[in-house]
């Protein structure tokens, strides 16, 4: 139970990260638009939001991913390898931000979805748990 509340955290911490980033850049409500700033000039606004933004669902990805050694109950190694992210490797906001850019461009159907549910797409994507 420890296991399933400590995700459902994160998740809400996500949530709260996009809340806020939203508030403050209201034209990063689609996966088109987070592409587009992503995009943009490396060290612009647009660039730093596009980062940070996906900084924020790449860390809380990874706590969840990494609480699946510690899951028992069956729920939560569904939530975690539904929300959580796992890598053997050192993962760079910059690569989580590429990862993105790249699903972005395979998935335009996806465009008009929330930029958050298009990261976490993106990033389950690249670095699934199993």
């Amino acid at each position: 139970m420890k296991t399933h509340l400590l995700g459902v955290a994160a998740l809400l911490g996500v949530a709260a990260i996009s809340t806020s980033i939203n508030a403050q850049e209201p034209t990063l409500k689609t996966v088109q638009s987070l592409y587009q700033a992503c995009k943009s000039n490396e060290g612009d606004f647009k660039s730093i939001i596009c980062t940070a933004y996906i900084a924020g669902a790449a860390d809380s990805m990874t706590v969840v991913g990494g609480l699946g050694n510690r899951a028992v109950d069956p729920r939560d190694r569904e939530l975690i390898r539904a929300f959580g992210t796992c890598s053997t490797g050192a993962n760079t906001y910059g690569a989580a931000r590429q990862a993105f850019i790249n699903w972005a461009e395979k998935h335009p159907e996806k465009w008009a979805d929330k930029p958050l549910f298009g990261i976490l797409l993106a990033l389950h994507e690249t670095w699934p748990c199993k």
